[in-house]
């Protein structure tokens, strides 16, 4: 599927408030990611990001990661190592 100018819309929330929404042309990278957990980290250790892939069919449109897994749906646990 063809790519759009904002294709991408993140979302972070902290202490289960909405912290964030940007939407973005290009698929988030480090920087913005050091930029967004900077913001969520300032505010509370539980946290999540919620990435909408606008471009994605709806089953592979979401990756929602982080600390705060009462804002996921079907959460699933795995290690990094």
């Amino acid at each position: 599927m063809e790519k759009q100018s904002n294709n991408v819309i993140v979302r972070g929330w902290a202490a289960g408030k909405k912290i964030f929404e940007e939407a973005l042309d290009h698929d988030p990278d480090d920087a913005d990611r050091d930029r967004h957990m900077g913001q969520l980290l300032a505010i509370s250790s539980k946290w999540m990001i919620e990435v909408e892939f606008l471009y994605m069919p709806e089953e592979e449109r979401f990756l929602r990661f982080g600390t705060d897994k009462s804002r996921m749906i079907d959460p699933l646990k795995f290690t990094i190592e």
